[in-house]
């Protein structure tokens, strides 16, 4: 087989599961899967996927974003529109659950990002959208449509 070859059939077997996300739960696909978790979970191994072409400058943060959390002068609950962000440190972690005799780890990932005054902000990603933490390493530019505030 060659390259090109093994390529189509990676791409077409991908295509397949976004169309029918069950497949990703098949038996025979465990080991496609932790694969697919393990090169997207190591950015510092595997080149993360960028958007092409665009270029944020750091000025184009958006500014207090920082200084309004901190005086919770965001809500609590609200949507926020369009909120951008530089992603300055990415963590995984895991986490156990027990549910009726059965053990789940789910990763939790832990971000620090800064806004355009240079004030550090704490993130997190819902447990639903961990897949997506995998594209966010240092230096990502994110673009956050709504979000949650948390005291604590």
């Amino acid at each position: 087989m060659t390259m090109e070859k093994n390529i189509e059939d990676g791409l077409a077997l991908l295509r397949s599961v976004k169309k029918a996300p069950m497949l990703w739960e098949c038996d025979g696909m465990k080991e496609f899967c932790d694969l697919a978790y393990e090169i997207t979970g190591d950015p510092s191994k595997f080149r993360p996927r960028k958007e092409e072409g665009w270029v944020i400058n750091i000025d184009d943060l958006t500014k207090d974003v920082g200084s309004l959390l901190f005086d919770r002068g965001i809500p609590i609950m609200k949507p926020h529109g369009n909120i951008c962000l530089l992603v300055t440190h990415a963590e995984m972690g895991t986490k156990s659950y027990e549910l009726d005799n059965c053990t789940d780890n789910i990763r939790q990932w832990k971000f620090t990002a800064i806004d355009g005054d240079n004030k550090s902000i704490v993130l997190r990603i819902d447990t639903s959208l961990n897949t997506a933490g995998n594209l966010l390493s240092p230096g990502t530019v994110i673009m956050i449509e709504s979000c949650i505030s948390i005291y604590y």
